[in-house]
């Protein structure tokens, strides 16, 4: 059906137009000369972004996974040299074994234990296995931590975490502690 609609429109084309091409074709003469081909296919191009407007996926923030986790543990009143002894050896060489980790880092301060683990660019759902995977050695490292010790938390971090769902801004007259 669209061939037999540029079919029509080709006689209807003005033959004198494109013998000089180069010297006085533009596109406001070529529009004018043949204005129903040029409303054709500025028609067919309002379709095909209506087309495309329905049909694609929007979301105002998508999700995008940043194959990084973060395993926190708290120990109260521990000193940084036997947070790094006690608990975050220890889980390090528990995780070691999880396939397609890109890299580990890890920080130890006054009765805190945070380890940083970036994954391989992977696809969502192999993350999730692999997260899974992580979390369960976490979780065998964690019996062997000392009995103070809170349970390790491992998060996943995605694009989600960096935007707040709300924002709230006060202002007032009043002192802050009225507010």
């Amino acid at each position: 059906m669209l061939f037999s609609v540029f079919y029509c429109l080709l006689p209807k084309f003005n033959v004198s137009a494109t013998k000089n091409i180069t010297k006085d074709m533009n596109i406001p003469k070529f529009s004018v000369r043949n204005s129903v081909f040029v409303n054709l296919i500025m028609i067919l191009m309002i379709i095909a972004g209506l087309f495309a407007l329905i049909r694609l996926p929007r979301e105002l923030i998508p999700k995008i996974d940043m194959n990084w986790v973060f395993i926190t543990t708290i120990y109260p009143g521990v000193s940084p040299e036997e947070i790094e002894e006690l608990i975050t050896k220890p889980i390090e060489e528990a995780i070691e074994n999880v396939d397609k980790i890109d890299f580990i880092s890890s920080g130890s301060e006054e009765g805190q234990s945070f380890i940083a683990v970036k994954f391989e660019n992977i696809n969502s759902d192999e993350f999730d296995k692999r997260f899974m995977d992580l979390r369960a050695e976490v979780d065998a490292a964690a019996r062997t931590l000392p009995k103070d010790t809170e349970d390790p938390y491992a998060m996943s971090f995605t694009s989600a975490d960096l935007m707040p769902m709300i924002s709230v801004n006060l202002s007032s007259d009043l002192p802050e502690k009225e507010l």
